[in-house]
């Protein structure tokens, strides 16, 4: 053992006063080896004095020397706390800086008695700022799951009991150091935003406006929560920050549950997510499927919902992610979309140019999928400006062409309204060209519609019998339901014989033109007239 040894051996159990004045010179000394173990002795004594001698030289100290009072006895907590309660500007300030160094949070209490009314602004701002600092980090670590509840709960309530005394002390940075560190369910902070409380107010105020991460952070994930207030539901919905934006893509990212998806369904999608405050190009791509997500489940426009959910599946064909389970199971609970807005993106000129186009390049020696892609393609170039619903129509109508599509099942059910069967009350309502177009469709998103067609030709009720004969012409499938319409023709009531054979006339089987020729030289009425009629467009067809 050397001489240095021996001597701070002696110096850890010798009387204090010569001590002191003896460690004061080590501490400042160059000499690492030297500070080092007058630290150590510091430490292992124990005593008040010798920690105010550290907090005095604190300024001095490099990261390796600070580091080594991380765990220091309890006689540095008290030595600290003697400083919290004294006027010394100065040793406050170093106090306060040790404290953030250390990790203190056992004196964040007597700290937010300085950060609320001490004297000096300079001292004052940094014991809000080390107050904010330390209840961020336990409070982060609590919404992580690796919550300290010994730690966290003394300091939470003394934060509670501060922001009780806001309308004394009127320091926002006190009342985001409880936020921060809170998590969404915390009994505390939930009983200060109860309705009725005087510190409800406050609370929703920087809920709404801070931007320090670890209030957004707090924001965002009350989201999750079973049970979301109207209040807190509209801090969320309104906040149009980037910070927030990314801390709430963070979190629904993270954690996306039954409660997540009706909160989001209830409030609408969130204005920081609008395109107007936030450009898809610049997130990540887990970001920009947590956006897409987030449209699906939350934006009234479903028409937009339904494009980006549509994109975000897509672009998981190449690379998987864990958010490929909540997309799909968004696109199958994908609310129907509106009727009306269907029937007018399926009367759009736009889809009439592309089908028309199909129908002249020979069809029938192409594949569906190959010639609902060159549909598409056409119209592309008929249409320079299109609705976003006449696009997603055209989408649709594509994958419905892929036999194998993992989507066909889903999207049928959203494309609904265009079934037959849904559309059938409504041909009389339309003109005859918006009727076909409407037709074309309606057969490529119902593979049931001539079955229907077919079932509502045999209806008992005459009204429903008359609606089928509207939906055979609209859908040009009268050859593939000619059997039904010849046994009107030849047994039904006088209306729906009559229009049964107008129907005829868009038919080409010989069977129904040897009909008409016969009903033609029949005895005169409205039978005889409407034959007369059908053979004669029938004539010109074939011309």
């Amino acid at each position: 053992m050397n001489g240095l040894e021996r001597t701070f051996q002696f110096l850890e159990t010798a009387p204090q006063d010569p001590v002191l004045e003896v460690l004061r010179p080590a501490l400042r000394t160059h000499q690492a080896v030297v500070r080092r173990r007058a630290l150590e002795t510091i430490v292992r004594r124990d005593e008040p004095e010798g920690y105010e001698l550290v907090i005095d030289l604190w300024d001095q100290f490099d990261g390796e020397a600070r580091a080594r009072l991380a765990d220091a006895p309890a006689g540095l907590a008290a030595a600290l706390q003697t400083v919290l309660e004294g006027q010394d500007d100065a040793r406050l300030l170093r106090a306060l800086e040790m404290m953030v160094t250390l990790r203190s949070f056992g004196l964040v209490p007597a700290v937010i008695d300085v950060a609320e009314s001490y004297a000096s602004q300079p001292v004052r701002v940094l014991a809000q700022r080390t107050v904010f600092d330390l209840a961020s980090e336990i409070g982060a670590e609590a919404r992580q799951d690796r919550d300290r509840p010994l730690v966290r709960r003394p300091l939470q309530r003394a934060l509670a009991t501060s922001v009780l005394r806001y309308p004394v002390h009127q320091q926002d940075r006190l009342v985001d150091a409880l936020l921060s560190c809170c998590g969404p369910n915390d009994s505390e902070l939930l009983t200060l935003l109860a309705p009725g409380t005087d510190t409800r107010e406050v609370l929703l105020r920087r809920l709404a406006t801070s931007r320090e991460a670890a209030v957004t952070e707090l924001l965002a994930a009350m989201v999750h929560r079973q049970r979301l207030c109207s209040e807190l539901e509209e801090r969320i919905a309104e906040r149009s920050d980037a910070v927030f934006a990314r801390q709430l893509l963070a979190s629904i990212g993270d954690k996306f549950s039954g409660h997540t998806r009706r909160n989001l369904a209830l409030m609408g999608l969130p204005r920081c997510f609008q395109p107007e405050h936030l450009e898809p190009q610049t997130l990540s791509r887990h970001d920009r499927l947590t956006l897409a997500l987030v449209y699906a489940v939350s934006d009234r426009d479903s028409v937009r919902a339904l494009t980006r959910l549509l994109d975000a599946l897509e672009s998981l064909d190449q690379d998987a992610s864990e958010l490929a389970g909540p997309l799909m199971q968004t696109l199958l609970r994908f609310p129907v979309l509106d009727k009306d807005l269907l029937l007018r993106a399926a009367a759009s000129p736009g889809l009439a140019a592309a089908e028309r186009a199909a129908q002249v390049a020979e069809p029938a020696a192409e594949p569906a999928a190959q010639v609902a892609e060159r549909v598409a393609q056409v119209a592309e170039r008929a249409v320079q400006v299109e609705e976003p619903a006449v696009r997603l129509l055209r989408r649709a109508i594509h994958a419905l062409a892929e036999d194998r599509s993992p989507y066909a099942k889903p999207l049928r059910r959203i494309f609904s309204p265009l079934s037959a069967a849904a559309v059938m009350g409504q041909w009389d309502e339309l003109r005859m060209a918006t009727r076909r177009r409407i037709g074309r469709v309606v057969l490529q998103i119902d593979p049931q519609a001539i079955a229907t067609v077919t079932d509502r030709l045999r209806h008992p009720v005459l009204g429903r019998r008359l609606e089928g004969i509207l939906a055979a012409v609209a859908l040009e499938v009268v050859d593939d339901v000619c059997e039904p319409l010849l046994r009107m023709v030849a047994n039904d009531h006088l209306e729906a014989r009559v229009r049964a054979l107008d129907a005829l006339k868009f038919a080409t089987d010989e069977s129904s033109y040897r009909l008409l020729l016969q009903l033609s030289e029949g005895p005169v009425g409205a039978i005889r007239d409407a034959a007369l009629e059908a053979l004669q467009h029938r004539n010109e067809a074939r011309a």
